[in-house]
């Protein structure tokens, strides 16, 4: 379970790592530039929060605090493609909601 859980969360830090990093250096004008940054900046920073605290021991309630946000993120953005009619995106949205639901579930539960 221990290794499900690094791995769950490990995909979900890094695909908004990325996604956080693309924000802060493009845009891609569908949302307000102040909006997509601030985005970018909580991407990244949650991230950090999914993966150091576990690592380093120190804080260690804020990697599920970090999985429980992301799955609020994916879900206000399914709500976004939804409503631009982008369909093809929210099987996306759906696996990295579980991923993170998973995460913080078992950090919370099973995995101390």
């Amino acid at each position: 379970m221990l290794i499900l859980t690094w791995v769950a969360a490990g995909v979900v830090a890094t695909v908004h790592l990325i996604s956080g990093i693309n924000k802060l250096l493009r845009s891609n004008q569908l949302i307000p530039r102040r909006s997509e940054l601030s985005l970018g900046v909580l991407e990244i920073l949650g991230s950090i929060g999914l993966i150091v605290p576990k690592i380093v021991g120190i804080a260690a309630w804020l990697a599920p605090l970090a999985a429980l946000c992301f799955v609020v993120l994916q879900i206000g953005a399914g709500i976004f493609h939804i409503r631009r009619k982008e369909f093809r995106v929210l099987p996306i949205n759906c696996t990295l909601t579980a991923l993170a639901l998973f995460a913080a579930l078992s950090w919370l539960l099973w995995v101390r």
